[in-house]
């Protein structure tokens, strides 16, 4: 999802901006597409969900995370 998000941004910015480049779509799609995992784990903190489910979870923005940097 975060390289379909990459991509989209990719492709609205340069429609929408004038003069924009296609390099500098790109990296601004893949700045702005991972989610926050910050945001993540603090709404999770405050519900009861297993611990486990957390783990999974902080995992998977982890790998948002690293995907989001090698597109950049």
């Amino acid at each position: 999802m975060v390289l379909r998000t990459t991509g989209v941004v990719a492709v609205l910015t340069h429609a929408v901006i004038p003069g924009l480049t296609w390099p500098v779509a790109f990296a601004l799609g893949a700045i702005v597409s991972p989610p926050d995992a910050v945001a993540a784990t603090s709404i999770i903190a405050r519900l009861p969900v297993p611990r486990r489910i957390s783990v999974i979870l902080e995992g998977e923005s982890l790998v948002n995370d690293a995907t989001a940097l090698t597109a950049y």
